[in-house]
C-alpha cells in the first residue's frame, strides 16, 4: 500500500478528505456572457466533428536541395545585416573597400575565411567583402591585436588599414553582437533566460484561431484578444483538493454579420469540480 493509495474491500480507491469535504462544487467562479437574458443550456452532444488542423504551411522544397544561387543570396544578406547593426558606433562613416588602399582608422568589413584546406592559423586568414567591396578578398593580418578569436564564415565589423591594397592590417575588432535564435534559452552568468520575440497572442490572425484555452496556476479568467476567447480554467486538480474547469457554448454565427470573431457569441463559465 503505497502513500497516496489504499485499497478498500470493494476494490476502490479512497477519497482524500480535504477532497471529499469540499463545499463549493458547481460553484461559478468566473463567467463570460455577452447576450444576458439568454439562459445556458449545458448539455453534451455527439454531434460535434472534430479534425486536427496541419501546422504551418506545406514546403515547397526538398530540404539540403537549395540551388546556389538561393545559398548565395542568403549569405549576402547576412553579411549585410550585421555591419548595419554597428551603424551607432562609426558615427554615419562608410564602410571602406578593402581591396583598395585605406588609412588607419576606417571601417571595414567582411566574412573571415581560409586561404588553406588545413586548420586555420593566423598566417592562412583571408577577409572576403560584401557589397562595400565588390566581393573582393584581402589578405587578413590581425598581428597588431592584442587578443582575438575568429572562426571561417565569420562576418566582423574592424577598423584598420590597407597601405598597398594587397594586406589589410586590423587595429580593433568591433565588440560582437549576439545573434541568438527566436525562441531561445540563453545561460548568461548561470542565469537561465528564456526569451522570444513573438507575442503570439496578438500576433494571431482572425483566420487562425476562434477559441483558445490555456490552463495555468493563475487565477481563472476570459479575455477577448483580437477576437479571439482567451480561457483560463485552472486546473481541475490542486494538490489534495479540487479544481475547476470551463464549459462552453458557441451558438451559430450568421455569416453575413461574422466580423471575425465570436466572442458576441460565446457564453463560458469556469465552474469548481
Amino acid at each position: 500500500m503505497t502513500s497516496w493509495m489504499a485499497m478498500e474491500g470493494t476494490n476502490r480507491l479512497s477519497v482524500a478528505a480535504k477532497y471529499a469535504s469540499r463545499a463549493n462544487a458547481g460553484d461559478v467562479v468566473a463567467r463570460l456572457r455577452n447576450q444576458e437574458g439568454e439562459p445556458a443550456d449545458w448539455h453534451c452532444t455527439d454531434g460535434a466533428t472534430v479534425s486536427v488542423r496541419p501546422l504551418g504551411a506545406g514546403v515547397s522544397s526538398s530540404y539540403m536541395f537549395e540551388n546556389l544561387i538561393e545559398k548565395a543570396d542568403a549569405l549576402i544578406d547576412y553579411a549585410e545585416r550585421i555591419p548595419s547593426l554597428y551603424l551607432d558606433d562609426m558615427e554615419d562613416r562608410p564602410f571602406e573597400d578593402i581591396k583598395s588602399v585605406v588609412m588607419e582608422g576606417s571601417f571595414v568589413t567582411g566574412r573571415v575565411l581560409c586561404d588553406s584546406s588545413g586548420k586555420i592559423n593566423a598566417n592562412s586568414l583571408i577577409l572576403e567583402g560584401s557589397k562595400s567591396s565588390y566581393g573582393h578578398s584581402v589578405k587578413l593580418n590581425l598581428s597588431r591585436l592584442k587578443q582575438f578569436s575568429v572562426f571561417p564564415g565569420q562576418v566582423i565589423v574592424a577598423k584598420g588599414a590597407n597601405a598597398n591594397g594587397q594586406n589589410l592590417v586590423l587595429e580593433e575588432l568591433l565588440e560582437r553582437i549576439h545573434c541568438v535564435p527566436d525562441p531561445c534559452v540563453l545561460d548568461i552568468n548561470g542565469v537561465v533566460v528564456g526569451a522570444t520575440g513573438v507575442d503570439i497572442l496578438l500576433h494571431m490572425g482572425k483566420e487562425e484561431l476562434s477559441l483558445y484555452v490555456a490552463p495555468t496556476y493563475l487565477t481563472c479568467r476570459f479575455r477577448d484578444v483580437n477576437g479571439c476567447v482567451c480561457i483560463n480554467p485552472e486546473h481541475m486538480v490542486k494538490g489534495l483538493v479540487g479544481g475547476s474547469f470551463a464549459r462552453v457554448i458557441v451558438r451559430p454565427v450568421d455569416k453575413g454579420s461574422y466580423s471575425g470573431s465570436i466572442v458576441n457569441d460565446t457564453t463560458a463559465e469556469v465552474v469548481k469540480i
